[in-house]
């Protein structure tokens, strides 16, 4: 069965990986490990998400998550029908994930900001990265958030992991020498990030 260590030796080949740390972190942190029971399969002809559970279908799970592309982690805002129409959270791409990374130009001891922590993983390879003390992540979806925490207590990783809204950034945690976004906003990058970041920090977003 494929995995994550082959999924990373794959794309590090291609080169994917510019920053030597981030395939060290992904080899450390397999995403696969913070990926929730039930992760979504999309339908290209219908549009629409099918609910795959671990517990009554390892082989279909394995399928859908050990796989460079992207993974549905969550439907709808959370609704509970096997069947789903938007997807609302998501682990992205390896290719991704390293791009921005790599562009993040993270050390040890940098203090973090992550906005959107959805299933963890990117919070926790920063935690890798820079101490999870340095970590900070917010979530406005309870559950999400909820479910990143146990993910990374599975893990022996505590970043500090925020509930609320992302846009007005963290401010108590700050100031912040990084500031992450994988969650989705307006065109516009929220003032409040630039606040809470010293001088000379970097800020990467979609």
């Amino acid at each position: 069965m494929r995995d994550d260590a082959a999924i990373v030796g794959a794309l590090d080949a291609e080169g994917a990986f510019p920053g030597a740390w981030v395939r060290e972190a992904m080899l450390a942190v397999p995403r696969a490990a913070l990926a929730p029971d039930v992760v979504w399969r999309a339908d290209p002809a219908t549009g629409r998400h099918t609910a795959v559970d671990r517990r009554t279908d390892p082989g279909g799970w394995d399928e859908v998550v050990l796989r460079p592309a992207p993974v549905v982690t969550q439907v709808d805002d959370g609704a509970i029908d096997a069947v789903g129409a938007l997807a609302s959270s998501s682990f992205s791409e390896y290719r991704a994930v390293a791009s921005f990374l790599t562009e993040l130009d993270v050390h040890p001891s940098h203090p973090g900001l992550e906005i959107g922590t959805g299933p963890g993983w990117t919070a926790a390879l920063l935690a890798w990265r820079l101490g999870e003390e340095n970590v900070v992540s917010v979530e406005i979806d309870p559950a999400l958030a909820a479910g990143a925490r146990a993910a990374h207590a599975r893990l022996g990783l505590s970043p500090t992991v925020i509930t609320g809204d992302g846009t007005l950034g963290a401010l108590d945690a700050s100031p912040f020498d990084r500031v992450h976004a994988t969650a989705a906003f307006t065109h516009r990058v929220p003032y409040a990030w630039i606040e809470q970041a010293r001088p000379g920090a970097v800020i990467v977003a979609p």
